[in-house]
């Protein structure tokens, strides 16, 4: 049976949809004289006051007070710089040792003080990346085991976004070379760990097909605040065949599939209206690109046991999650040392993709001695559920090659980390991470299925915000 061809998606469609956008945010902003600042984000993690800068006092100073300077005239400049090793002395397919990086760097610039335009903002982010990624080269798993690993190590734009906050900041509107990621099924503890599964939450990139850090498509997202604690949000963003491969700035739509339309409703508190700071979030997607069969290839066979292509569907796809996390515990009301617990989960609805399911829950322990109060311990465990079709593909490439192991459905990522904080935004974070059933997605040419394995971990992240004592920025920026 012939398999059923892709529609073609209409490029002029497209170009017509992201013209009204831009021209309805340009109208927009000239007409923007009651919005007023701060604009109202959903919901982010528990507000932590931030601490004065660790190098007032010294030669660096000068440092800090262009800093503050810039800050004044209206751009908030930011820098990272991460740096994480790990070890599987036990497990995987082999043994080994990784190191991997990034630089982020870019601005978030007020458009207001620049240029008097009311409530709106330009942010920018680049980013460069380095290193190799245990979980490719020894262990064979898909899921990452290293923060901030890409493959092709290249310079990549990773945000151009236009942002416009109006009525009074309940509405806020951006659009710009943007992921999705950032902006939807994001954990608020998530990014804490040196496992990636839910830094950004993997489900939604593998199968929902959203645009995660760093690889930026066309599109943009609309969200109202009824009360400052509630939000409702909906986006629309490029599925572009190309874009994992070039660097960002390839602007063309000669490569768009489709688009993934994400929506999120959400509620949060933070230490400054409530005691015990708490968020909830539940969204979905629809996906209208083309998407493989996991399992076929297009004479409706066994891809893993006799190759060729994969058996290719027209039509979109669509799935839910959920996300909360609540502050359980507080040491007193002066500070905000505490535990707080998190969990996500997400599936969709067809068994088509990579994933069945993915589940997490954790907990941080936020200033676990008076004398430690910036640091954390943090524990987190992940559940991936294979979908039936990949299953079989990985199990077949195996059989193959007359390996006597296979590959499980039912995976776990278990992962349990100390934040030393060296002084104000420097991070040294030692880790232990255990794999029950790893899977061999980026190893599909070995042959045996990679044992348990357990990862050493250690990371270095700089946040030069932080230690200027300039206000903190987003993860993802």
């Amino acid at each position: 049976m012939p398999c059923r061809r892709a529609r073609p998606v209409r490029l002029s469609h497209l170009r017509r949809m992201l013209a009204a956008a831009l021209l309805a945010l340009v109208l927009v902003g000239a007409n923007a004289a009651t919005a007023q600042e701060p604009p109202l984000f959903d919901p982010a993690p528990p507000r932590i006051k931030r601490a004065p800068s660790p190098l007032l006092g010294t030669p660096f100073e000068p440092v800090v007070r262009l800093g503050q300077d810039v800050l004044n005239l209206g751009v908030l400049p930011r820098l990272r710089y991460v740096q994480s090793f790990a070890a599987n002395p036990v497990g995987g397919i082999t043994q080994g040792t990784d190191t991997s990086g990034v630089v982020i760097f870019g601005a978030d610039m007020d458009l207001n003080k620049i240029v008097r335009l009311p409530g709106a903002q330009l942010h920018a982010t680049f980013a460069q990346f380095y290193g190799h990624e245990l979980a490719t080269d020894h262990i064979g798993t898909r899921t990452k085991v290293q923060s901030f690993y890409y493959p092709k190590k290249q310079f990549e734009l990773a945000e151009l976004t236009y942002e416009q906050s109006l009525l009074d900041g309940r509405l806020n509107l951006l659009v710009g070379r943007a992921n999705a990621t950032g902006e939807f099924a994001r954990s608020t503890y998530g990014c804490r760990f040196q496992n990636v599964a839910d830094c950004p939450f993997e489900l939604t990139q593998a199968v929902g097909g959203f645009p995660g850090f760093p690889y930026v498509n066309w599109g943009g997202r609309v969200r109202y605040n009824p009360t400052p604690g509630i939000y409702v949000k909906a986006g629309a963003f490029e599925t572009n065949s190309t874009r994992n491969t070039n660097s960002g700035f390839d602007w063309g739509l000669n490569h768009s599939t489709g688009f993934v339309i994400p929506a999120e409703a959400g509620y949060g508190t933070d230490f400054d209206t409530d005691a015990y700071p708490r968020h909830a979030k539940i969204g979905g997607w629809y996906n209208s690109a083309p998407y493989t069969d996991p399992f076929l290839n297009t004479r409706r066979r066994s891809r893993g046991q006799f190759g060729g292509q994969p058996l290719l569907y027209s039509g979109g796809r669509a799935g839910l999650y959920a996300l909360g996390d609540q502050v359980l515990y507080r040491y007193d009301r002066e500070t905000t040392r505490n535990v707080a617990v998190f969990g996500t989960v997400a599936g969709p609805f067809d068994g088509e993709g990579l994933f069945a399911f993915q589940g997490v829950a954790g907990a941080i322990w936020s200033g676990p001695l008076a004398s430690r109060s910036g640091d954390q311990i943090g524990l987190l465990g992940t559940y991936i559920r294979l979908s039936n079709k990949e299953d079989g593909f990985l199990n077949a490439l195996l059989q193959k090659v007359r390996s006597p192991t296979r590959v499980s459905r039912n995976q776990l990522v278990f992962e349990a980390n100390y934040n030393y904080r060296l002084v104000e935004g420097v991070f040294l974070a030692g880790s232990l991470q255990y794999l029950v059933n790893p899977d061999q997605i980026s190893r599909q040419s070995a042959t045996r299925a990679p044992r348990d394995a357990l990862v050493v971990g250690l990371k270095l992240a700089l946040n030069v915000n932080e230690l200027l004592g300039l206000p903190a920025v987003s993860s993802f920026r």
